[in-house]
């Protein structure tokens, strides 16, 4: 389509001049002590959620538009 083309070539555009940090990729939870993901420290982040804030939680997830392949049904 021709709007995608537009569009192609406005990130072409963007990207072509610029220079990316490839420095190293990690993950880091935030969550626990010394940043290490134990399931002690997801459980005790787990126990202080509200229910009101995972319900709001869930809300925001169902509500997100996802393609058609990617939908899942809410019981």
């Amino acid at each position: 389509m021709a709007w995608e083309s537009v569009q192609e070539e406005e990130l072409m555009h963007i990207i072509t001049n610029q220079k990316f940090d490839c420095g190293e990729d990690t993950w880091v939870w935030k969550e626990g002590e010394d940043e290490v993901y134990t399931v002690k420290s997801a459980y005790n982040l787990l126990q202080n959620i509200s229910v009101e804030e995972s319900n709001d939680l869930f809300d925001v997830l169902w509500s997100l538009k996802a393609l058609p392949n990617a939908q899942y049904f809410r019981p």
